[in-house]
């Protein structure tokens, strides 16, 4: 279980949602369990069980091909939490902080600051259902961008231009 949420957009350069991926890249089922640093210890000993009974129930639910299922936990004791939920990502960005400090030779060094809150989430998000003390589940898939809307995109923009970009590229 990851120590630190894996909600919105930080999902995209989380460590734990790219193993997560790696796994569904290969056609496996891929589980991706994530907590604040700050959970309750019997609410943490729920959750290790919980994820072992999630993960055999993912084993035949019909997921899509290469689709994770990031699932978050609130930090709440267990008698304060919501059902569980299913929510799509946020959009919203963490904003990282950093302290600066001295070592004891001089050296400047950086510690990421704890995450702040995200202020307003979309109503019906991940990081609202956290907020609101539900575990929540978010089930990420590739989707297949539309190629052909970017049929016009210039892809020389050398052209008509006397500046050889790739001067072995064909003109044509």
């Amino acid at each position: 279980i990851n120590e630190g949420y894996n909600t919105g957009l930080a999902t995209f350069v989380s460590g734990t949602v790219g193993a997560a991926r790696e796994a569904a890249f290969m056609q496996g089922r891929s589980l991706a369990v994530s907590m604040h640093p700050m959970t309750p210890s019997d609410t943490i000993l729920f959750f290790a069980d919980y994820t072992i009974r999630i993960a055999e129930k993912l084993l035949n639910y019909p997921v899509p091909p290469m689709t994770v299922c990031s699932v978050n936990l609130p930090a709440l004791p267990l008698e304060e939490m919501g059902d569980p939920i299913v929510r799509p990502l946020s959009r919203k960005v963490y904003q990282d902080g950093y302290e600066m400090g001295i070592t004891p030779r001089g050296e400047r060094y950086f510690l990421l600051e704890p995450e702040q809150p995200i202020e307003n989430p979309e109503p019906d998000s991940d990081i609202a259902g956290l907020n609101s003390g539900h575990i929540v589940f978010t089930f990420i898939a590739l989707d297949d961008c539309d190629q052909s809307q970017f049929d016009d995109f210039p892809l020389k923009p050398w052209e008509n231009d006397r500046r050889t970009v790739f001067p072995d590229a064909d003109r044509s």
